[in-house]
């Protein structure tokens, strides 16, 4: 198996906002210690809306029924009908009606001791195993496990300090609310720089994640507040990023990731 560790880095072509303490109208950007920061949650759910938008011109079943974090109507039903007939045999001997968990053989998915609806267990057998061969919950993870990407927090060491004072409109006069202005601090920085692991991923969950990196590549990354406003727009620079394949305890030399 192999795992790969990427160190990419972005160039912002406009100001970014990190939600961090909000004080009266006044929006501050992330701070920890005295140092901005862009926390590994901001990118993961921003790589994750790009990998899902990708994943919409896959020709696969199951990555079809991907649809907020779930799957709707997963191409799995049958072989959970099998499992839960052979569930409502095992610990209950009725495989029709309501299985009674036992305690074995059940997972983590449902308890021991407690009656479940015949439906109800087909219903979660079926997500589950959609779960487990959805290369989108197999790189971010899911209701059930983790995944297997990993992000760093980027710590901003120098940037342009900006505080724009903004006002609210009305939607329904379309004018400016009175007693509507706030304030929010955002940053422009030069670069940014953010580590990437990859644990053993899939053939599928690879492809998929090299198509995430060419998005990127060619259209850019969006990422903290004020996506509608056009704040937060990132160019991944694709001439320095760099990753390495890892190996059991061997590590290869750094690669750009155009060859990847």
């Amino acid at each position: 198996m192999v795992s790969y560790l990427f160190r990419l880095y972005f160039k912002p072509t406009s100001p970014i906002l990190i939600g961090g303490i909000r004080e009266g109208t006044v929006t501050y950007f992330l701070d920890e210690g005295g140092q901005k920061v862009i926390p590994f949650s901001s990118w993961k759910g921003a790589f994750k809306r790009v990998t899902e938008l990708v994943a919409k011109s896959c020709n696969d079943p199951i990555i079809k029924s991907h649809l907020n974090d779930d799957h709707e109507d997963p191409p799995t039903r049958a072989e959970a009908e099998k499992i839960a007939k052979i569930c409502g045999e095992q610990c209950s001997g009725d495989k029709l009606k309501d299985i009674k968990c036992r305690g074995y053989d059940c997972g983590y998915l449902f308890s021991s001791g407690r009656v479940y609806k015949r439906e109800d267990v087909v219903d979660t057998v079926s997500k589950f195993l959609a779960y487990i061969q959805c290369p989108i919950e197999g790189i971010y993870g899911s209701k059930s496990f983790a995944g297997k990407v990993v992000f760093s927090d980027s710590v901003i060491s120098s940037s342009e300090l900006l505080q724009l004072t903004r006002t609210t409109i009305d939607r329904e006069t379309w004018t400016v609310k009175e007693g509507h202005l706030y304030t929010e601090e955002l940053l422009l920085p030069e670069k940014i720089e953010v580590k990437v692991l990859l644990r053993n991923p899939s053939e599928k969950e690879m492809k998929l994640w090299k198509e995430t990196l060419d998005f990127i590549e060619k259209l850019g990354l969006q990422i903290g507040n004020g996506k509608s406003k056009g704040q937060g727009l990132l160019n991944l620079d694709a001439e320095e990023s760099t990753f390495r394949k890892v190996e059991g305890t061997k590590i290869s030399e750094e690669e750009n990731i155009k060859k990847l």
